[in-house]
């Protein structure tokens, strides 16, 4: 019975009331939808980003020192490198676009259990010093190759190297 009536009732609208009930509905659809991920891509774990800094930071100190401890003259190296910043990651972004606007939203991967960002492309964070102990350094000649290896690899001036003899 209530079925009936309810049908009576839409049928005997008019077409705006209809109409106006309809957009109604559509726009309690839209506001229900989520409208952007950014909470989420802010939400980066900081102790990620941290540990994937000093991994960084490791990782170079361990090439370095390899690399350097391999060259004539240096003897046993220690070394240190900081950097600026974290890098950069370019994610993937999913563009609609209408009318008079256009959104944009981030394109998440399955990985196990969770969702990432898709990174389209990172760039490695930028080197800000590096300090270099060595045995060597007492030598000018192994000390300026030193300098000049380090200057090549992370592209930075000769005034955020420096490289001091080992004590004995």
């Amino acid at each position: 019975m209530q079925l009936e009536a309810l049908k009576k009732k839409v049928f005997s609208m008019k077409k705006e009331s209809l109409l106006f009930v309809f957009l109604i509905g559509v726009l309690l659809l839209v506001l229900g939808m989520p409208t952007s991920d950014k909470q989420k891509e802010t939400e980066v774990d900081a102790e990620d980003e941290e540990t994937r800094l000093s991994g960084f930071e490791e990782r170079m100190e361990e090439k370095l020192q390899a690399l350097l401890s391999e060259m004539e003259g240096a003897g046993e190296v220690q070394v240190m490198v900081t950097v600026e910043d974290t890098g950069e990651s370019v994610m993937g972004k999913d563009s609609r676009l209408a009318e008079k606007e256009s959104e944009e939203s981030t394109v998440y991967q399955e990985e196990g259990q969770g969702r990432k960002p898709f990174v389209i492309s990172s760039k490695t964070p930028r080197v800000q010093g590096v300090v270099i102990v060595c045995e060597g350094a007492g030598n000018p000649v192994v000390k300026q190759r030193i300098s000049e290896a380090v200057q090549a690899l992370f592209q930075i001036e000769s005034h955020k190297i420096s490289i001091v003899k080992k004590r004995k």
